[in-house]
């Protein structure tokens, strides 16, 4: 009895002590509630609940109106896939080497007369190249465009007939968090029907910048996306609930080699801008002012209102020293544009082109000082 009384004694404190608690934190995670109004607990939602909200609308907190529905990403897969090929590349190359002696990758049709988008780093050196597309088959394929440094190449195929085209997207759109699909032949798995390997992830990050192959690639802006990338995604498109290309999956932060949960893709804003010279096979160029920029320590950035990178070396005949910038200079602006850091910096050169002439705003021990800066090429490596 005295067991049963203690029992009844704690149920009526937990429910006179726990009700209230309860109750606010209803409306905490509702976002308030009126006085006196207790609100019921928010359903959980199960992955199925979330991807059904994308078809909501653009009302709908879960996101854009997209293709994915409440059984999942069929009909994104079913739109994008059929112009997702697999790449398989005779001799040579650092990268995705198998043991039969053949580097394999990805890559997306960009026109319907066979034109293929894909890293560069998958087809540099290639002696004989072998494009294979889902119920097509395979067919022989060449390069007719190479832009090294933005690790970027166009490969065309004749298949006979005009091929399915991935529309591309809007890169500059992508918010942290946004579901991505990353496709493409990891492991050369699609050997044998060409039917491409889709992962799904999220955007990590934006903004990225890193240089792959001891800085001979050059990925700026660059998509972060947790998706799983292997050897072989290379290439291969990044695309977004609605099925377009957002970007193109090209580098992995690995110890290993295999997919770690941090892969980089070129945005697609940034292919649209070297697509149509590497369709036409012309040589594209990269724009250079001769500096080495790095960011600044924290406390010089409050002083600067967390703007400027410093210039640790400004290379002598190079356009910045033509125009009187030295090392040790913090650059604040280019072309009106703030810079708070590095990959500012770069992103913003890199919309330049050679033969302009370009802004940049630097403080040089205390006063502020604009520069004109020719603006050269980037120089072969």
């Amino acid at each position: 009895m005295e067991i049963a009384g203690r029992r009844k004694w704690w149920r009526r404190l937990r429910r006179a002590w726990f009700a209230p608690v309860a109750a606010a934190g209803a409306c905490v995670l509702a976002g308030g509630c009126a006085r006196g109004e207790v609100l019921a607990p928010a359903p959980v939602l199960s992955p199925r609940d979330l991807v059904a909200g994308y078809v909501a609308g653009d009302s709908s907190p879960l996101g854009p109106a997209g293709l994915a529905d409440g059984r999942g990403y069929g009909a994104v897969i079913r739109k994008v896939a059929p112009a997702v090929a697999s790449l398989a590349v005779a001799q040579s190359g650092e990268f995705e080497i198998l043991p039969d002696n053949l580097t394999t990758g990805s890559g997306v049709v960009v026109r319907e007369d066979g034109c293929i988008l894909t890293c560069d780093h998958v087809v540099e050196g290639a002696a004989a190249i072998t494009v294979s597309l889902p119920g097509l088959g395979s067919a022989p394929g060449e390069v007719i465009g190479r832009d090294p440094l933005g690790d970027l190449a166009v490969v065309r195929a004749d298949f006979g007939v005009p091929l399915p085209v991935a529309p591309l997207g809007d890169s500059d759109a992508l918010q942290v968090g946004d579901v991505v699909l990353a496709f493409g032949n990891p492991f050369n798995i699609s050997r044998r029907d060409a039917q491409p390997s889709v992962s799904q992830g999220i955007i990590s990050a934006l903004g990225r910048t890193t240089f792959p192959q001891n800085g001979r690639r050059r990925y700026l802006g660059a998509i972060q996306t947790d998706a799983a990338i292997n050897p072989g995604n290379s290439g291969g498109p990044l695309v977004d609930l609605a099925g377009r290309v957002v970007g193109i999956t090209g580098v992995i932060s690995s110890r290993t080699g295999n997919n770690s949960g941090i892969g980089f893709a070129l945005p697609v804003s940034q292919v649209r801008a070297v697509l149509p010279a590497l369709l036409s096979g012309e040589t594209v160029q990269h724009s250079y002012v001769g500096v080495v920029p790095a960011d600044v320590p924290y406390d010089v950035k409050r002083r600067h209102e967390g703007r400027g990178v410093v210039l640790m070396d400004v290379i002598d005949g190079q356009p910045a020293a033509l125009a009187g910038m030295a090392a040790g200079d913090l650059v604040t602006a280019v072309a009106g544009q703030e810079v708070r850091n590095t990959s500012d910096f770069i992103n913003a050169i890199a919309t330049l082109r050679p033969g302009d002439r370009v802004s940049i705003t630097a403080q040089r021990a205390g006063e502020e000082k604009e520069f004109q800066v020719p603006v050269g090429r980037y120089p072969a490596r």
